[in-house]
Protein backbone atom coordinates (compact mmCIF):
# COMPACT_ATOMS: atom_id res chain seq x y z
CA UNK A 1 0.00 0.00 0.00
CA UNK A 2 2.58 2.14 0.98
CA UNK A 3 4.51 1.39 -2.54
CA UNK A 4 0.97 2.18 -4.68
CA UNK A 5 0.95 5.96 -2.89
CA UNK A 6 4.49 6.68 -3.43
CA UNK A 7 3.96 5.18 -7.20
CA UNK A 8 0.95 7.73 -7.28
CA UNK A 9 2.99 10.27 -5.50
CA UNK A 10 5.98 10.14 -7.84
CA UNK A 11 3.30 10.19 -10.73
CA UNK A 12 1.40 13.08 -9.78
CA UNK A 13 4.89 15.47 -9.37
CA UNK A 14 5.78 14.14 -12.70
CA UNK A 15 2.65 15.26 -14.13
CA UNK A 16 2.74 18.72 -12.35
CA UNK A 17 6.01 19.30 -13.29
CA UNK A 18 5.38 18.46 -17.23
CA UNK A 19 2.54 20.83 -16.53
CA UNK A 20 4.75 23.44 -15.04
CA UNK A 21 6.91 22.76 -17.95
CA UNK A 22 4.23 23.16 -20.32
CA UNK A 23 2.82 26.05 -18.74
CA UNK A 24 6.44 27.50 -18.32
CA UNK A 25 6.63 27.24 -22.04
CA UNK A 26 3.58 28.40 -23.16
CA UNK A 27 4.70 31.60 -20.76
CA UNK A 28 8.14 32.03 -21.83
CA UNK A 29 6.78 32.42 -25.50
CA UNK A 30 4.07 35.22 -24.29
CA UNK A 31 7.44 36.36 -22.06
CA UNK A 32 9.36 36.64 -24.96
CA UNK A 33 6.70 38.39 -26.94
CA UNK A 34 5.90 40.77 -24.01
CA UNK A 35 9.46 41.48 -24.04
CA UNK A 36 9.85 42.06 -27.60
CA UNK A 37 7.05 44.36 -27.31
CA UNK A 38 8.56 45.87 -24.17
CA UNK A 39 12.05 46.68 -26.42
CA UNK A 40 9.72 47.95 -29.45
CA UNK A 41 8.28 50.52 -26.71
CA UNK A 42 11.48 51.68 -25.28
CA UNK A 43 13.04 52.14 -28.90
CA UNK A 44 9.86 53.80 -29.91
CA UNK A 45 9.84 56.13 -26.39
CA UNK A 46 13.84 56.66 -27.75
CA UNK A 47 13.31 57.49 -31.01
CA UNK A 48 11.18 60.44 -29.95
CA UNK A 49 12.74 61.33 -26.38
CA UNK A 50 15.84 60.39 -24.26
CA UNK A 51 15.72 61.07 -20.53
CA UNK A 52 19.00 62.19 -18.99
CA UNK A 53 18.52 58.56 -16.51
CA UNK A 54 18.16 56.51 -19.24
CA UNK A 55 20.57 57.82 -21.06
CA UNK A 56 23.22 57.67 -18.82
CA UNK A 57 21.77 53.78 -17.40
CA UNK A 58 21.98 52.82 -21.59
CA UNK A 59 25.98 54.35 -22.02
CA UNK A 60 27.04 51.71 -19.47
CA UNK A 61 25.83 48.69 -21.22
CA UNK A 62 27.34 47.74 -24.00
CA UNK A 63 24.01 46.80 -26.13
CA UNK A 64 22.44 50.00 -24.50
CA UNK A 65 25.81 52.25 -25.77
CA UNK A 66 25.78 50.70 -29.28
CA UNK A 67 21.85 51.64 -29.49
CA UNK A 68 22.45 55.16 -28.60
CA UNK A 69 25.23 55.04 -31.04
CA UNK A 70 22.70 54.04 -33.80
CA UNK A 71 20.58 56.57 -33.00
CA UNK A 72 23.09 59.32 -32.86
CA UNK A 73 24.05 57.73 -36.74
CA UNK A 74 20.40 58.52 -37.65
CA UNK A 75 20.91 61.86 -36.78
CA UNK A 76 17.58 62.93 -35.88
CA UNK A 77 18.55 66.45 -34.34
CA UNK A 78 16.47 66.69 -31.40
CA UNK A 79 17.62 62.73 -30.25
CA UNK A 80 20.87 64.00 -30.42
CA UNK A 81 20.73 67.03 -28.68
CA UNK A 82 18.81 64.69 -25.55
CA UNK A 83 21.56 62.11 -25.90
CA UNK A 84 24.29 64.89 -25.85
CA UNK A 85 22.06 66.68 -22.84
CA UNK A 86 22.45 63.47 -21.25
CA UNK A 87 26.00 62.71 -21.63
CA UNK A 88 27.35 66.11 -21.10
CA UNK A 89 26.22 65.31 -17.10
CA UNK A 90 28.45 62.50 -16.56
CA UNK A 91 30.73 63.03 -19.71
CA UNK A 92 34.35 62.16 -17.58
CA UNK A 93 32.90 59.05 -16.40
CA UNK A 94 31.68 58.29 -19.37
CA UNK A 95 34.63 58.49 -21.27
CA UNK A 96 36.52 56.20 -18.86
CA UNK A 97 33.55 53.41 -18.80
CA UNK A 98 34.62 50.30 -20.79
CA UNK A 99 31.23 50.89 -23.31
CA UNK A 100 30.18 54.76 -22.54
CA UNK A 101 33.77 55.62 -23.91
CA UNK A 102 32.25 54.51 -27.20
CA UNK A 103 29.14 56.50 -27.09
CA UNK A 104 30.84 59.75 -26.09
CA UNK A 105 33.08 59.15 -29.66
CA UNK A 106 30.46 58.91 -31.70
CA UNK A 107 28.43 61.47 -30.08
CA UNK A 108 31.62 63.87 -30.51
CA UNK A 109 31.17 62.99 -34.05
CA UNK A 110 27.32 64.35 -34.25
CA UNK A 111 28.12 67.43 -32.22
CA UNK A 112 27.83 70.54 -33.71
CA UNK A 113 31.03 73.15 -33.04
CA UNK A 114 29.06 74.54 -30.29
CA UNK A 115 28.18 71.41 -28.71
CA UNK A 116 31.82 69.41 -28.79
CA UNK A 117 33.22 72.96 -27.31
CA UNK A 118 30.77 72.00 -24.70
CA UNK A 119 31.94 68.91 -24.90
CA UNK A 120 35.93 69.47 -24.69
CA UNK A 121 35.38 72.34 -21.63
CA UNK A 122 34.27 69.72 -19.82
CA UNK A 123 36.81 67.29 -20.57
CA UNK A 124 39.26 69.17 -20.17
CA UNK A 125 38.31 70.37 -16.38
CA UNK A 126 38.68 66.22 -15.96
CA UNK A 127 41.68 65.91 -18.51
CA UNK A 128 44.68 64.03 -15.92
CA UNK A 129 41.79 61.42 -14.96
CA UNK A 130 40.34 60.97 -18.17
CA UNK A 131 43.71 60.84 -20.25
CA UNK A 132 45.38 58.30 -17.95
CA UNK A 133 42.25 55.67 -18.01
CA UNK A 134 42.35 53.14 -20.61
CA UNK A 135 39.32 53.77 -22.07
CA UNK A 136 39.88 57.66 -21.29
CA UNK A 137 42.29 57.87 -23.12
CA UNK A 138 40.78 56.84 -26.57
CA UNK A 139 37.39 58.43 -26.20
CA UNK A 140 40.15 62.18 -25.33
CA UNK A 141 42.08 61.15 -28.57
CA UNK A 142 38.46 61.00 -30.61
CA UNK A 143 37.57 64.53 -29.36
CA UNK A 144 40.87 66.37 -29.93
CA UNK A 145 40.82 64.43 -33.50
CA UNK A 146 37.87 66.62 -34.38
CA UNK A 147 38.72 69.38 -32.97
CA UNK A 148 38.55 72.01 -35.86
CA UNK A 149 38.80 75.69 -34.47
CA UNK A 150 41.17 78.06 -32.97
CA UNK A 151 39.24 78.76 -30.24
CA UNK A 152 38.89 74.45 -29.22
CA UNK A 153 42.72 74.36 -30.55
CA UNK A 154 43.61 77.07 -27.57
CA UNK A 155 41.38 75.77 -24.66
CA UNK A 156 43.27 72.25 -25.34
CA UNK A 157 46.72 73.76 -25.25
CA UNK A 158 45.90 75.93 -21.97
CA UNK A 159 44.56 72.44 -20.59
CA UNK A 160 47.68 70.56 -21.77
CA UNK A 161 50.32 72.92 -20.26
CA UNK A 162 49.33 72.34 -16.35
CA UNK A 163 49.71 68.61 -17.05
CA UNK A 164 51.84 68.13 -19.60
CA UNK A 165 55.06 66.25 -17.73
CA UNK A 166 52.58 64.10 -16.01
CA UNK A 167 50.91 63.09 -19.25
CA UNK A 168 53.96 62.68 -21.09
CA UNK A 169 55.15 60.12 -18.40
CA UNK A 170 51.72 58.11 -18.46
CA UNK A 171 51.33 55.17 -21.15
CA UNK A 172 47.65 56.08 -21.57
CA UNK A 173 47.90 60.00 -21.69
CA UNK A 174 51.42 60.20 -23.61
CA UNK A 175 49.43 59.48 -27.07
CA UNK A 176 46.64 62.15 -25.69
CA UNK A 177 50.10 64.43 -25.94
CA UNK A 178 51.07 63.07 -29.03
CA UNK A 179 47.56 63.77 -30.91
Amino acid sequence: QQQQQQQHSSQSKKSSQSQASASAASSGAASGQGKAAAKDAANERLAHSCPREEVLDMARTQPGSKQLQQKLLKGHPTVIHEILEGIAAALPELMCNMYGNYLCSASFQACSVSQRKHMLAIALENLPRIATDKWGTHAMQSLIGLLCTVEETEMLVVALKDHLVRLSCDCHGSPVVQR
